[in-house]
């Protein structure tokens, strides 16, 4: 029992976010972009690490950055001992175009809540915080061949101002 409550507890308070070393795969810009009309930012994956807020005006937590390992998920161990980390940063073979990156912050608590929860609700487990980035940690911005040059523009106008050196495609 204190496996599953630990394994929860890494789950609920770590704060993942999957990137990937590709932007120009047409099976993800039809997955994840509306079929050509989202965007794909480029991002600097050290300057990232260096927005890492202090924890508890301590110490920084840096995050971890796996690469996803691609298996036949028909070979996995079983769910009984499964390892946090392998189910973190395994994914199918079929999943391998994706060149998936993950940074990993193990303890995201301590990052400021800027944007409101995402449910409807009043729940307090559904409030999520977010890292503050800067500027700079936006190396690029690539448009999806179907998005509209009235979104190009707006996005392309933002970008500039947050970071001049944006490089647009």
């Amino acid at each position: 029992e204190k496996e599953i409550n630990d394994a929860h507890n890494k789950r609920y308070f770590a704060w993942i976010c999957s990137l990937s070393k590709v932007n120009d795969e047409l099976l993800m810009w039809t997955h994840y972009c509306n079929d050509g009309c989202g965007i794909c930012f480029g991002l600097d994956v050290d300057k990232i690490k260096q927005c890492t807020p202090p924890l508890f005006d301590l110490h920084y937590c840096e995050p971890l950055v796996y690469e996803v390992q691609y298996r036949d998920i028909s070979q996995r161990p079983d769910f009984k001992t499964v390892p946090w980390d392998y189910q973190l940063y395994t994914k199918d073979k079929k999943w391998e175009y994706e060149q998936e990156v993950r940074l990993v912050f193990p303890h995201a608590t301590h990052f400021n809540a800027e944007f409101p929860p995402t449910a409807k609700s009043n729940d307090a487990t559904e409030l999520r915080d977010y890292l503050p980035l800067k500027g700079d940690c936006f190396d690029s911005v690539y448009f999806g061949l179907n998005t509209s040059n009235e979104n190009i523009e707006k996005l392309s106008k933002h970008m500039r101002k947050l970071n001049p050196n944006t490089k647009l495609y």
